[in-house]
């Protein structure tokens, strides 16, 4: 067990997962910070996630995986998970 779900446990805390909408619209800023050149999180979206009701922590994981993902698709041949994934994100 890790350590965040041995104080989660402690805490009778559950992991909250973020609505798919919600997930979605947050790696879609990360493709878009990656594609205009940004190197990491923007001042938006850290304004956005911190005045949100989801969790934050989460909000910056959808848009990590994002980032990396676009990243990951940038000049890759068309059967690369990462493209696919790319395209389902975007969808």
């Amino acid at each position: 067990m890790t350590t965040e779900n041995k104080v989660r446990k402690s805490l009778n805390m559950k992991k909250e997962t973020l609505p798919s909408e919600v997930a979605k619209h947050a790696q879609r800023e990360g493709i878009a910070a990656f594609e205009s050149g940004k190197s990491g999180l923007t001042n938006a979206f850290v304004a956005y996630a911190s005045k949100s009701e989801h969790n934050t922590a989460e909000l910056f994981k959808a848009y990590k995986y994002g980032f990396t993902i676009a990243k990951l698709a940038q000049n890759s041949d068309e059967t690369f998970p990462s493209v696919k994934e790319y395209k389902r994100i975007m969808a």
